[in-house]
């Protein structure tokens, strides 16, 4: 199961996609992606586990005229059998504060990761240029 894999397993099925291409920010995509993946915190298993939490209104089979909530994903036994998507609510508007959507999770999640990337990006030039020399001898 993908879940029992250690970090450094999941590390070395990916290394491959390891690249230098950069987003509109300058993060390294791959770099954010692998570093998101090895601390289980991809989309794709964080819209699995978020699955449960995203809930719906159901008329009461039991009261009719009444509506109560139950998870989206879960079949009649309670099993979640699916994946929540991005747009899917997980905590709903309430007074002057917003619905939170599985999207905006993820990407709350995902965000130290590309800072880290990013980060990491950084420091790997500055030691490159440090060591080869700069070709741009500003006077360091």
């Amino acid at each position: 199961m993908a879940d029992d894999k250690s970090p450094l397993e999941k590390l070395n099925e990916n290394i491959a996609a390891l690249s230098v291409i950069r987003d509109g920010d300058q993060v390294p995509v791959q770099l954010a992606s692998l570093l998101a993946l090895i601390n289980n915190v991809d989309e794709e298993q964080m819209r699995k586990d978020l699955a449960g939490a995203v809930m719906v209104k159901v008329d009461d089979p039991d009261n009719p005229g009444k509506q109560i909530k139950k998870q989206k994903y879960a079949d009649d036994d309670g099993e979640i059998v699916g994946t929540a998507s991005r747009e899917d609510i997980v905590v709903e508007a309430k007074g002057d504060k917003s619905a939170v959507t599985v999207g905006e999770l993820i990407d709350a999640s995902i965000a130290p990761h590309t800072a880290m990337a990013k980060l990491l990006d950084q420091y790997i030039k500055l030691a490159l240029e440090e060591r080869l020399g700069s070709s741009d001898s500003s006077g360091s």
